[in-house]
């Protein structure tokens, strides 16, 4: 799978594409201002790709 052929992801997909556990990206969302979940999604969270590519690039320019 690769990140930026999809439109959707699940948290447990994003985690494993990004490296991180679950929980993280649930910690970047309360503190990090992380993209939330789709809502309605429902028990598997969906994440738009768009959104958190968004926030990707922000975060690395924060690192700069």
């Amino acid at each position: 799978m690769h990140f930026s052929d999809r439109t959707y992801l699940t948290r447990g997909e994003l985690a494993s594409e990004l490296g991180v556990t679950k929980a993280t990206i649930r910690n970047w969302e309360a503190q990090r201002g992380f993209p939330q979940p789709l809502p309605g999604s429902g028990r598997v969270p969906l994440y738009k790709v768009a959104n958190v590519a968004t926030w990707l690039e922000g975060a690395e320019g924060d690192q700069a």
